[in-house]
């Protein structure tokens, strides 16, 4: 395809995941690295299109982040693409949420007042202004539909509308509800990343709501990620949602408390000089029995990779411990041992495709085989 200088600017941002191949014609082959979604920008509409059904696809999505909000729309057989998918799954938990209108919290402000209202910032006052008022400036607390909660749910309708998600089934419901919004500030930075302040039971019926507004906003790209560019996209990262999903899944399959279920432990290191630091996916501290350390891999392979293998062992052997399990996509399940007294290395498939319940059962399944690795 053709791509101007700004196109190519767009799909080369490593935020969108893709890779452009120059021909000698002058056009351009597009390649996704695992990645599905849309990017939208000048003009441009890129579609990544899931091997998967995009109900699966989102029953993926939900576990992974342990997420209640999937109830599958009527409209959802006939969404084109991804997008217009979740925009559906989105724009209907949003109407629950917003049924009788945007929800206030108190939030801490700070402003310049004519009037005091609130704490009185008299060291300003008195070393800034010299005593000289108004304004003044005030703390206090204010009970506004301008809250974290809900600028997040806007930022999440906001990057479904720019990626294109306004021409689909979903649109005009969508846009409908960011008018409850209206007094909402609209995030265009990284805030969202930051941890959601606990929310009193009134806002129940925004959970489901606010599960699918994180999968939106850190599936989001380029120009709400950074404002470099005025292209905006919504790509998911085939690799990373299997990870999330796998652990997860597992975690709530096999019932373990987030305490002992430890992803990305920081502090594992290979050498006694700390210089050499390794990131396993998992690390499971059972209440009773031994640790289990182990890899997930979105391959689809005839055999475990050696490097993998390799990987593995040196988790259990900075570890200290006797077992540890590499599970994949699709692999030859078999079991590595160690020579010279090393660990065991147990290889593990888990299919993510099928029925939701063929799915939940593999999960289950897979869980036992993990807890016979603690005795």
């Amino acid at each position: 395809m053709s791509l101007t200088h700004q196109d190519l600017v767009t799909l080369t941002e490593p935020r969108a995941r893709l890779v452009t191949i120059a021909r000698t014609d002058g056009t351009y082959d597009i390649e996704a690295a695992q990645v599905v979604g849309t990017v939208v920008a000048h003009g441009l509409r890129v579609v990544i299109e899931p091997k998967i059904p995009i109900r699966r696809l989102l029953f993926l999505l939900g576990h992974a982040m342990s997420s209640p909000a999937f109830t599958a729309p009527t409209e959802l057989d006939v969404a084109p693409d991804t997008l217009s998918a979740m925009a559906l799954v989105y724009t209907d938990a949003l109407e629950r949420a917003l049924r009788d209108g945007a929800l206030n919290m108190y939030e801490r402000r700070r402003d310049h007042l004519r009037a005091p209202r609130g704490r009185i910032d008299y060291a300003d006052l008195v070393t800034r202004r010299f005593g000289v008022f108004p304004p003044l400036v005030c703390e206090f607390d204010e009970f506004t539909p301008d809250n974290e909660a809900n600028r997040r749910l806007l930022a999440a309708a906001v990057v479904l509308v720019r990626a294109g998600a306004a021409a689909g089934p979903a649109g005009w419901r969508l846009a409908a509800l960011c008018q409850h919004l209206a007094d909402v500030t609209e995030l265009r930075d990284t805030r969202w990343d930051t941890r959601l302040p606990r929310l009193d039971p009134r806002f129940d019926r925004y959970k489901p709501a606010l599960s699918l507004a994180e999968i939106i906003l850190r599936n989001s790209s380029i120009e709400l990620r950074d404002g470099l560019t005025d292209s905006v996209g919504m790509l998911v990262d085939m690799n990373v949602l299997f990870e999330d999903f796998v652990t997860e899944g597992l975690r709530e399959a096999m019932g373990q408390p987030r305490e002992r279920w430890v992803r990305q432990p920081r502090d594992v290191w290979l050498d006694e000089g700390a210089r050499l630091r390794l990131l396993p996916d998992v690390v499971w501290e059972p209440a009773h029995g031994n640790r289990v350390v182990f890899d997930v891999k979105y391959k689809r392979v005839p055999t475990a990779r050696h490097d993998d293998v390799y990987q593995a062992a040196a988790y259990c052997q900075a570890l200290g411990l006797r077992r540890g399990a590499l599970v994949y996509a699709s692999v030859h399940e078999e079991t590595f041992i160690v020579r010279n007294g090393g660990p065991e290395i147990h290889v593990f498939a888990l299919d993510p495709d099928g029925e939701p319940n063929q799915v939940r059962d593999r999960l289950r399944d897979l869980g036992d085989r993990l807890s016979a690795l603690t005795t």
